[in-house]
């Protein structure tokens, strides 16, 4: 919709703000050709599941093709979107092409669709095509010389990359977007740091990674092997004894060591040696042939690779969550960088040989609160997973005395009515949450105290970030009817430390949420809304990485019910829903705001008096992206607002840095309440961006707010004090968030969601010694039911009591999800 007014007022202070927008000077004469290219496998029919194409795949076709014919296809004039678009400065041939991949034949059609001509960048609206062209372009050309991960391109360069340890290195990239504002067409850059394996030998790799010498009879044991294959799994190698630059993903390791496997020769039909074969075909001796072997066989052919011979393919991202503690805190220290500081790295980059603008000709212009209200907690009690850590010499073990009398006195300061001391601590082990049986009895003997009454609340303390996590709450909420609150032994234990306070006080208001307080109320009533009956809903799509297929897409819809608090309590109630793709999980999610899905949701523990709203307002996350919009508009009614995430994998955030010092700190932040709505803003539509946090590290990035449709006629003033205003009411924090909260729960209940299927997945996975094919079909077998996939029901003594509940509208069962 269009902004309704010039933009809002001027406040108390007005700033001078420096924005990540490079101007884009560009010959208007010019044209870009457009063309469509399909890629269908030959002979096959659409009903036909093998004639799936990936994206991996796709792209390496095109690039056959290309090779094959340069003189046709010249590489530097033309970008390819992954999919089915071409956009080329010169003429292509407009035909069909016969392509031959991994003994599989394609057919390349060239079709030409339109020319896009650049005169348009000087009117509004900017075709979104033409500016989607424009970005592939830019990204392609970048692609010559850097790595490509998700919206971000990070530099080869030794001078970006640091490393992290454990054969773990960070490298420094850019994303960057072209973007229609009122002062023109602009080339938006930030700066972007993510943590990549270190390609070089594997055997290297593990010798860092894990800490594991290898010599020349070395053999794994049982638990290095499962080591071993956990880090290695779903990698992708480059084998050195032949001339080739394919890739090929390790999908575990060998039974048998190097020296015991033989297979059987296609020709003569008899057993051959491994060892032998390599030693015969190509002159290789190995110096460790009592490891196993790689496993990267794939659906049609098996293949085993010995280990030194494998080197690891650059450009793949090492997960965050199993990075230490101390590497966490160097990535920190690299990416989230003082406003100063971040200028100069993108005004760098920008300039950089292998910069994202090398060949466009661009120019530079130049704590403390107390809970509201909340029951006593009178009988909680420990569960020291910490009294036996993984690993001891590494990790802290809980110290339970200073812990209890810390996190009574925080709550206390706070507000919170709590018993001085737990009913019991029982000492447990971190390995119990590898183990699903011994996890269970260890919660079942913790779920009431010695005198036989049930806990209110456990809580469990861990040495570590452990993948059972999942599994503690699926029991605790779905079998067991516990509330928990889980916490990190290294971060209780800090004492006298200014960010152990901190802590203790987030802590404790995640606690005064569970047991059923209220945290925060607004002084002022919320604009416009504030004393009517009201609804505030968000939504939110939760997508698992591109390259598990065997996960749902997510999708998660919250709102409130104690409408007309002068604060609202969110989530009064939610809706979760999985959908087998990301496309249909995003339809799903638009759609689960119709009346009818509202009326199905369950309830939660707050429930207003009055029967029906008066109003309700939906905010959806990640809308901005190319052609949601116009779908989203269709589908929603009374839809007040999207938003675009800060740092979200889905968003592109926009730094700003002040240019004065007024409404600024000493490290030149902006201030919380910031708004920018000119300049930078686009010039048809109603969005601004509102930095709504404290920037204590790093550069402050805004929320950039757009709003789709208004009912209830709100100014530019009213709608962004409404949206910074509930950026306080957030349950976990105890200053006002990034995002707006209706969006931050939706995500957070979804998210829950996903760890609840994967808890569930873990107790039905195949073994690791279970062959490719059987595991293919697994997958096959469990994307086909993703749509009807059904989360465990909540456990009644925990219904009453979490804030949320849900529903999977495909079984028509409901669900409750505890995601504070």
């Amino acid at each position: 919709m269009r902004r309704p007014d010039e933009g809002g007022s001027s406040c108390s202070t007005s700033l001078n703000l420096l924005a990540n927008n490079f101007h884009v000077t560009y010959d208007d004469r010019a044209v870009i050709l457009h063309y469509l290219i399909n890629i269908k496998l030959e002979g096959s029919k659409k009903s036909d599941k093998n004639a799936e194409i990936s994206k991996s795949e796709l792209l390496s076709i095109k690039n056959k093709l290309f090779k094959a014919n340069p003189d046709e296809f010249p590489p530097s004039s033309i970008a390819y979107d992954g999919e089915s678009n071409l956009f080329s400065s010169v003429q292509l041939p407009v035909s069909k092409f016969s392509v031959e991949l991994h003994r599989r034949k394609y057919t390349v059609s060239i079709e030409f669709k339109k020319n896009l001509e650049l005169t348009h960048l000087w009117g509004h609206p900017i075709p979104e095509e033409l500016l989607h062209g424009l970005n592939i372009i830019i990204k392609e050309d970048s692609l010559r010389q850097r790595i490509k991960y998700g919206q971000g391109l990070y530099s080869r360069s030794k001078d970006c990359a640091f490393n992290i340890g454990r054969g773990i290195t960070a490298l420094q990239g850019t994303r960057q977007a072209f973007a229609s504002t009122l002062n023109g067409l602009v080339l938006r850059v930030d700066s972007s740091a993510m943590p990549f394996h270190k390609p070089g030998p594997v055997l290297q790799f593990l010798e860092e990674n894990l800490r594991l010498s290898f010599k020349e009879n070395t053999q794994l044991s049982k638990q290095q092997r499962i080591a071993v294959e956990n880090a290695l799994r779903d990698l992708q190698v480059t084998v050195t004894h032949r001339k080739t630059s394919e890739k090929f993903t390790i999908i575990g390791l060998t039974r048998l060591n190097t020296v015991d496997i033989t297979f059987s020769d296609d020709g003569s039909g008899k057993e051959v040696n491994l060892v032998e074969y390599y030693r015969n075909r190509y002159k290789i001796e190995f110096k460790f042939k009592k490891l196993p072997c790689l496993d990267l066989s794939t659906k049609s052919r098996m293949n085993y690779v010995p280990i030194e011979l494998c080197e690891l393919a650059e450009g793949q991202r090492y997960p965050r969550d199993g990075l230490r503690k101390e590497e966490e805190k160097r990535m920190r220290d690299m990416a989230l960088t003082a406003p100063a500081k971040r200028q100069e790295m993108i005004l760098k980059m920008v300039s950089a040989s292998d910069g994202p603008c090398r060949e466009s000709s661009l120019e530079v212009e130049s704590a403390d609160q107390q809970a509201a209200e909340g029951p006593k907690l009178e009988n909680w009690a420990i569960l020291d997973f910490s009294a036996a850590p993984a690993c001891p010499k590494q990790q802290q073990r809980l110290q339970i005395p200073a812990f209890v009398q810390s996190l009574v006195r925080r709550c206390r300061d706070l507000g919170i009515q709590i018993c001085e001391s737990p009913a019991f601590v029982n000492a447990s082990a971190m390995a119990a949450l590898s183990n699903y049986r011994w996890l269970a009895e260890e919660l079942s003997k913790a779920k009431q105290s010695p005198d036989g009454r049930a806990v209110q609340l456990l809580i469990c303390a861990m040495s570590d970030r452990h993948p059972g996590y999942k599994s503690l709450k699926l029991i605790c909420e779905t079998e067991l009817g516990v509330v928990t609150q889980c916490c990190l032994s290294f971060h209780a234990n800090n004492a006298g430390k200014r960010d152990r306070d901190r802590y203790l006080a987030n802590l404790a208001l995640k606690i005064n949420a569970k047991i059923g307080g209220t945290n925060v109320e607004l002084f002022d009533p919320l604009p416009r809304i504030g004393g009517s009956r009201f609804m505030l809903i968000g939504a939110d799509v939760n997508h698992p990485p591109c390259w598990n297929t065997a996960s749902p897409s997510i999708a998660a819809v919250v709102a409130t019910l104690d409408h007309p608090s002068p604060t609202p309590t969110l989530p009064g109630c939610a809706a979760s829903r999985t959908a087998s793709s990301r496309s249909c999980a995003s339809a799903r999610c638009a759609a689960s705001l119709r009346p009818s899905t509202l009326g199905s949701i369950k309830p939660g523990r707050r429930r207003s008096s009055t029967s029906a709203t008066a109003s309700g307002q939906p905010i959806r996350h990640g809308a901005e992206q190319r052609g949601q919009r116009p779908r989203i508009r269709g589908r929603k009614r009374r839809v007040l607002a999207d938003d675009h995430r800060r740092g979200g994998a889905k968003a592109a955030p926009h730094p700003a840095l002040p240019e004065g010092r007024r409404g600024v700190d000493e490290e030149r932040e902006c201030a919380p309440g910031t708004v920018v709505d000119t300049g930078i803003v686009d010039p048809l539509a109603f969005d601004f961006y509102l930095c709504s946090h404290y920037g204590s590290r790093g550069t402050s990035k805004p929320t950039h707010y757009h709003v789709l449709r208004d009912d209830h006629g709100f100014t530019s003033d009213e709608l962004q004090r409404l949206v910074y205003n509930l950026c306080f009411t957030f349950a976990r924090c105890t200053k006002p968030v990034s995002l707006v909260p209706p969006v931050y729960y939706a995500d957070l209940v979804a998210y829950r969601a996903r760890m609840y299927f994967e808890g569930m997945s873990d107790l039905q996975s195949p073994t690791a010694s279970t062959a490719s094919a059987s595991a293919s079909a697994s997958s096959t077998s469990a994307s086909a039911s993703l749509d009807h996939f059904v989360l465990p029901k909540i456990h009644e003594k925990v219904d009453g009591i979490l804030r949320c509940a849900g529903s999977i509208e495909e079984a028509g069962k409901s669900t409750a999800v505890d995601f504070l």
